[in-house]
């Protein structure tokens, strides 16, 4: 039991490391970069969604199209 709470100790203490790193990480990309990491992040997502988005249109379009010309589409 001694050497189980021994392990989590050290675990924990590791976690606490590796995240002060990680965060002198991002300080330093974002001191050299000259951007938010957060921010360029949120940018990406938000232009992940929009070509989903269109995509997805496309797709509706694209069906809509097939359905007019008589063709049957397999839809999920």
């Amino acid at each position: 039991m001694k050497a189980m709470k021994l392990e989590m100790e050290a675990m924990k203490a590791d976690k606490v490391m590796k995240d002060e790193q990680l965060f002198m990480l991002y300080s330093v990309i974002e001191n050299h970069l000259k951007i938010d990491v957060h921010a360029a992040f949120n940018e990406i997502e938000v232009k992940r969604a929009e070509e989903c988005r269109l995509e997805r249109e496309r797709e509706l379009a694209q069906e809509a199209t097939q359905r007019r010309k008589g063709v049957v589409v397999d839809t999920e």
